[in-house]
């Protein structure tokens, strides 16, 4: 929906930066889920990530990273894990 849309670009702006893709992932984990991600959590959402961005590029969509990024937090936000508390 085009809220849950504009909730994800919001966190996404809250966790890009300069800093790493892998850095960016882990600050969603941190925020979004209250928890550091795995290796493997940081690691595949980080190639999710690329792979979006690259899509992005290959479009000459502008803010490619931020894109990319609003789509690995709405993937983030629709997690069981982000709904529920245990």
């Amino acid at each position: 929906s085009p809220h849950g849309r504009r909730y994800a670009e919001g966190l996404a702006g809250r966790i890009d930066s300069s800093e790493s893709l892998e850095a960016a992932v882990e600050k969603g984990f941190r925020i979004g889920l209250g928890r550091p991600p795995t290796e493997v959590e940081r690691r595949e959402n980080a190639a999710f990530v690329r792979e979006q961005m690259q899509s992005y590029e290959s479009a000459a969509k502008k803010g490619a990273r931020g894109a990319a990024l609003a789509d690995f937090c709405q993937v983030l936000m629709s997690l069981n894990e982000f709904a529920y508390v245990e």
